[in-house]
């Protein structure tokens, strides 16, 4: 079979493991989704926290000649030309707290390293330029859970009034634009943040439910590059108040708890290029900081290939991954992690298959590298692999030909990548420890 590898990683202040567990349905996209209960955040009692999302600029991963992931949320929205994009924040007002909206092909960097300067009209949209337009200081300003909880009000016709008053763009063409939101240290901080209001403080007893007196991120109270509260609402125009679901994703979510000892229970849902989707929750990981995002490929050997195993860092700035051990690297983010399932529309727009596609290896075939009359020790070969999808391989050759252990010394584990179609893996003769394999009849071959 085609061993089909599919990693959600974490790049943790604290490590934590992932497990795939069912998630309920969502409205919109946004804090309330991730977190519907009102509950306390008290490190006795063990309740749920809240993650704030973080737009920072220090990254996760070793600093030069590997992936780097950094340590912000860049939102995909795929909208329909005419269609009313609702966007809030608990930051707006203030500081340099804003929301950025990235017209369709603008951003080319979805882990969100270097992004350009918006001109409202041209490439996109600021909200704080409409709230100084407006006028209203409360445009865009999730001011307590309640609005949170309720979503955007509709932008004609007074419906929803107990929601917040949202900021807003109608989407220009059809297309995936691109969302960012601003703490009020603005687009390019990196501080040592202190925790966010009362909704984090493990002290308070006060549940969700109790407004916030100011912004959950002002200065006053830390998390100068995060956001507590934030909301992206699609809706078909100014009256309506109904979402269009399964629009709004990310390849990173980058989260900031603000503290120690804070379990969160993350809903996410993972889709893969050939279709598959996983529902995934975090099971009250204890982290500081954080990253979840998704590949093939997990996390890469010094050559390149899928590691298949965990990764180890070592001396300074161990938790933030800067420091791996053997050579090792990150596999760069590539499945969209979504809130409720992706829209059909959405899967279409991003050229995945809306029908999973199901991997099938059809053959493993070799061909020994020795010439006409020679003999095949020291020399290897190559394996062919045919499959119906691409995906990551690992084919085990096997000295007795009972134990397909990839570790064992007298075995030999290759791994890389297959496409779609035939794949060739060239073979050395070796085994794991670098010994040549002994002459034989024949070996088996697991892949």
């Amino acid at each position: 079979m085609l061993r089909r590898l599919r990693t959600l990683a974490v790049a943790a202040l604290v490590g934590a493991g992932l497990l795939t567990v069912p998630a309920a349905p969502a409205q919109a996209a946004g804090s309330a989704t991730l977190y519907p209960n009102d509950v306390q955040c008290t490190v006795a009692g063990g309740y749920q926290c809240r993650a704030s999302i973080e737009w920072r600029t220090s990254t996760y991963g070793p600093e030069t000649g590997a992936v780097q992931i950094r340590r912000r949320t860049l939102f995909s929205v795929y909208a329909q030309a005419g269609e009313s994009i609702l966007l809030g924040s608990s930051a707006m007002g203030t500081g340099d707290a804003d929301i950025t909206v990235w017209n369709p092909g603008v951003v080319t960097d979805t882990n969100a390293l270097t992004l350009p300067a918006v001109t409202t009209g041209a490439n996109g949209f600021r909200c704080a330029e409409q709230r100084t337009s407006s006028g209203s200081t409360t445009q865009g300003l999730i001011r307590t859970r309640a609005e949170e909880k309720a979503g955007p009000q509709a932008l004609s016709g007074g419906g929803n009034p107990t929601g917040y008053q949202p900021c807003s763009y109608t989407a220009p063409v059809t297309g995936i634009y691109h969302v960012a939101f601003y703490g009020p240290a603005g687009a390019g901080t990196d501080g040592n943040l202190a925790p966010s209001g009362k909704i984090y403080d493990p002290t308070n007893t006060a549940t969700l439910a109790t407004p916030w007196t100011a912004p959950s991120t002002s200065t006053t109270n830390g998390g100068e590059a995060s956001v507590a509260a934030w909301d992206i609402t699609l809706r078909s125009g100014a009256a309506s108040t109904t979402a269009i679901n399964g629009r709004v994703f990310t390849y990173v979510f980058a989260g900031y708890m603000g503290g120690k000892y804070r379990t969160v229970d993350l809903p996410l849902y993972v889709t893969t290029h050939d279709g598959f989707r996983y529902r995934v929750r975090t099971r009250s990981m204890e982290p500081n900081g954080f990253v979840l995002y998704g590949n093939r490929d997990g996390f890469l050997d010094a050559d390149g290939s899928p590691l298949h195993h965990d990764i180890v860092t070592a001396g300074a700035e161990q938790q933030q991954l800067k420091n791996l051990v053997g050579g090792v690297s990150l596999a760069p983010p590539e499945y969209p992690l979504s809130l409720e399932p992706l829209a059909a529309e959405t899967l279409t727009a991003l050229g995945v298959p809306t029908t999973p596609v199901a991997p099938d290896l059809t053959s493993v075939a070799f061909a020994g590298a020795a010439p006409a009359g020679a003999g095949y020790v020291t020399r290897g070969g190559t394996f062919t692999l045919t499959s119906t999808t691409a995906g990551t391989y690992e084919l085990v050759v096997s000295r007795d030909g009972t134990s397909f252990d990839p570790g064992a010394p007298t075995n030999v584990a290759l791994r890389g990548t297959a496409t779609a179609g035939t794949t060739t893996v060239a073979w050395n003769g070796k085994d794991n420890a670098g010994n040549d394999f002994p002459v034989a009849s024949s070996y088996t071959v697991r892949a």
